[in-house]
Formats: structure tokens, C-alpha cells, sequence
């Protein structure tokens, strides 16, 4: 697995590198090949004489990238999922050995509907965090990827954008965060007063009908699963904002970025065209893994 997202990491920085020249080639088709030294190298190995020969194989090698980095990216998540279930399957399997091998006198004198609500709800939890850690990990890689095929291209401009995105995200994993705990909380005990709940009614189910006592346990577990429905829809909020926000955030700031550039930059105002495309297609890449590690963080 992290074999396939180192891959996948240099397929994202391969990516960023040749849509630069391949912008400007179409913008600027007549000087783009000397603004790029590994071009000129590129043409003389081939030994290709004519410009649009070696544009037309620098579309080629694009595309290949991208469906290369599009395969690396699916197989690793495949691979992600793949891990988290068989982890997940040995963590509830032994939980189910452990809990049906206790002594008897251990069995009698416990709540069983604790039992049940581990086994059902608390294990999926448990591999939802394992799967968690493993995105985290991953689209980290891709970012710190992204980060250096950008800085490659423009150090200031990236190093302004790390800065902005880590201190964007740090303000808001420190607003969400207790939160996320507290609401947390609340969903377990839900989870517990619900399974409390079927049982008891279910246990009882006798008297039940025949007293016409159903208000009394409907309400219980009316009350629970509220609780723990607005807890579960609070934080998916809480995991999910960040990225509306920054989408605005960045298309200002590349609004901002294309004006300055026209006055800032001595290079012509083709290679600034190709140079504010690049970077707005590292931030389509980026945002939504920067988005990944903070939501994989929350749940």
C-alpha cells in the first residue's frame, strides 16, 4: 500500500511538471521551447525537427500520466478498503471469541446489549478509524507530492499557499475539535440506550401488549436516536465545511494572483497564462487531499 502511494505521489508531481510546458505551448505555440531547458534536450534525443511532432508527444506522454496516476489512485484506495475490512474482520472476530469464552458466572452479571452494540456498532467504528488512518496517511503523501511539483515550479507562490492551508486548517481543527469529541460521546451512549432499549421492550414484549405501555419505550428509543442523529449530522457538517469555504477562498485568490501576475512578472503574459493554469490545476488536486486529511482527522 505505501509502495502504490509513493507511485501514485510521483505520478501527481509528473503531472504538474509537463502541464506547464504543454500549456504554453498551446498559448504560445513558436517560443515555449525556450523557456524550458529539459524541452530543448527532449527534442534533440528524439531528434525531432518539427514543433508540433514534439507537442503532439507531449500530449501523448500527458495523457498517459494521467491515466497512469488515475490507476495508481484507484488501486490504492482499493487496496486501502481491502485492508481496513480484513482488519476490521479480525478485530470483531476475536471480540465475538473473547466475549462467548468468558465464565459463566462472568456472563450472567453483564449487560448484554453493551455486548451487541460492540459488536455491531463499535467494531465498524473502530475499522472506520483504521480506514481513516490509512487515507490520512495517503492523501498526506499526495499532498506533500502535490506541494513539490508547485514549489518546483514557483517556491513563493507555493510556500505562501502551505502557510495559508495550514493555518486555514489548524484554526478550524481547533474550533471543531471538542465539538467532534463531545458529539462523539453522544453517539455511543445512544448507541447503548438504543440496544438497552429493543431489548428491554423485546424482553418484556408480553406485558407490553398487555398493560399498552408502548409510549413509554418508543419514547426511550425516540430520544436516543435523536440524540444520536443530530450528534452524526453535526459533525459530518463539522468534516464537510472546510472545503466549501476554501473553494471561494481559492478562486479569489487566483483572481488576485492573475492580476498581479500581468504587473509583477518580467516574463511574458503567455508564460503567466500557463503558469496561473498550472496552479490552478495543482489547487483541483490539492484541495480535495488537503480536505481528505483534515475529514479523515475528524472522523
Amino acid at each position: 500500500l505505501f509502495f502504490l502511494m509513493l507511485i501514485s505521489g510521483f505520478s501527481e508531481i509528473l503531472t504538474l511538471k509537463l502541464f506547464l510546458p504543454l500549456t504554453q505551448s498551446f498559448i504560445n505555440f513558436e517560443s515555449f521551447q525556450y523557456q524550458f531547458k529539459f524541452i530543448s534536450y527532449f527534442k534533440n534525443l528524439l531528434q525531432i525537427d518539427n514543433i508540433k511532432d514534439l507537442q503532439l508527444i507531449l500530449i501523448f506522454f500527458f495523457i498517459v500520466i494521467i491515466i497512469f496516476a488515475s490507476i495508481t489512485k484507484l488501486s490504492t484506495l482499493w487496496l486501502n478498503e481491502k485492508i481496513a475490512a480484513l482488519i476490521g474482520n479480525d478485530i470483531t472476530s476475536k471480540a465475538f471469541s473473547v466475549a462467548i469464552r468468558q465464565p459463566y458466572s462472568i456472563q450472567i452479571n453483564r449487560n448484554s446489549s453493551n455486548i451487541i452494540a460492540t459488536m455491531i456498532r463499535y467494531s465498524d467504528d473502530y475499522v472506520n478509524s483504521v480506514k481513516m488512518l490509512l487515507k490520512f496517511a495517503y492523501f498526506s503523501l499526495l499532498s506533500i507530492s502535490i506541494f513539490i511539483g508547485l514549489i518546483s515550479i514557483n517556491f513563493n507562490i507555493t510556500f505562501f499557499a502551505i502557510i495559508s492551508l495550514f493555518v486555514f486548517y489548524f484554526l478550524t481543527t481547533s474550533i471543531s475539535k471538542k465539538k467532534t469529541f463531545i458529539n462523539g460521546e453522544k453517539i455511543n451512549k445512544s448507541v447503548a440506550l438504543q440496544s438497552q432499549s429493543i431489548q428491554e421492550s423485546l424482553g418484556a414484549i408480553k406485558n407490553i401488549l398487555i398493560d399498552r405501555s408502548f409510549n413509554i419505550f418508543e419514547k426511550s428509543f425516540e430520544k436516543a436516536d435523536i440524540t444520536k442523529r443530530q450528534a452524526i449530522a453535526e459533525n459530518s457538517f463539522l468534516g464537510l465545511y472546510p472545503k466549501i469555504l476554501l473553494e471561494g477562498i481559492g478562486l479569489i485568490a487566483i483572481s488576485i494572483f492573475a492580476f498581479i501576475s500581468t504587473f509583477a512578472f518580467a516574463r511574458d503574459s503567455s508564460f503567466n497564462l500557463s503558469l496561473i493554469g498550472t496552479f490552478a490545476l495543482g489547487c483541483q488536486k490539492l484541495l480535495p487531499a488537503v480536505q481528505s486529511i483534515y475529514f479523515s482527522i475528524n472522523k
